[in-house]
């Protein structure tokens, strides 16, 4: 029962995060004149970028975190 709940919310994790990274991509294609002003557009997306690669990171990291029993 524990390890399917374990693999449910690393799951959740890895699906959340690769939407969040994806979600920031979508924000700096779509920005006008993306070429032009690319450091706004970064700094905009930036906390999407950022959540989602460091939920990626737990959601990798717990997947190699042994059971203690």
């Amino acid at each position: 029962m524990k390890q399917k709940t374990r693999s449910r919310i690393l799951i959740t994790l890895m699906i959340i995060g690769i939407a969040l990274m994806l979600w920031g991509n979508q924000i700096m294609r779509h920005y006008d004149g993306y070429l032009e002003i690319f450091k706004a557009a970064r700094h905009q997306a930036l906390p999407q970028f950022i959540i989602g690669l460091i939920i990626l990171c737990i959601g990798y990291v717990l997947t190699f975190v042994k059971k203690k029993q």
